[in-house]
């Protein structure tokens, strides 16, 4: 579940553990379709300035993978009822060396997300670009649009869909088999 702690003078702290069957982002596991243990903080002032960190197990074909360690820091604000968020994340894997010849995995992406409410649905965007992505495959960018959708017992329906575009593919990815 997702604890928070709230502080009116200084901000928000939000904590969210979880365990999931499969930890996949932008379509490609990063457990090889294996389980995860996560964590996440955020801590926000007041101001709408944050910075957060997330930790994950993760596991990569051929490599000394086993951890997922990301930092990140941005701007919340709102103009009327769009919520808007610029932010960057550092994706790091630690203890991970490239072999002789391989790539880096690490890289620094910089992200603009956005929200509209008309109850009970949330519209949501976001465009991230990263200049030397994962794997030093080059320039990437990434965009995605989706919905939340409330019902009554309190679950939440969500759908996205995303696109990324990469430099140099052939330098990204897993393979599946």
């Amino acid at each position: 579940g997702v604890t928070r702690a709230r502080n009116s003078t200084a901000g928000t702290v939000l904590t969210t553990p979880a365990i999931v069957t499969d930890y996949m982002y932008r379509g490609i596991s990063q457990t090889r379709s294996g389980p995860a243990v996560q964590g996440t903080i955020d801590v926000e002032h007041s101001s709408g300035l944050y910075v957060g960190a997330f930790v994950s197990n993760a596991t990569f074909r051929n490599t000394n993978i086993r951890q997922e360690v990301d930092a990140n820091f941005g701007y919340r604000f709102a103009i009327g009822d769009l919520k808007l968020d610029i932010g960057g994340t550092y994706f790091g894997y630690p203890g991970y060396e490239a072999p002789a010849g391989g790539f880096d995995v690490a890289w620094w992406e910089g992200t603009l997300r956005a929200s509209y409410e008309i109850a009970p649905v949330k519209f949501l965007g976001q465009v991230a670009y990263s200049p030397n992505f994962s794997g030093e495959s080059g320039a990437a960018l990434y965009a995605e649009i989706g919905f939340d959708w409330t019902l009554d017992l309190g679950i939440t329906m969500s759908a996205r869909a995303g696109y990324q575009w990469i430099e140099r593919n052939a330098r990204f990815g897993e393979e599946t088999s």
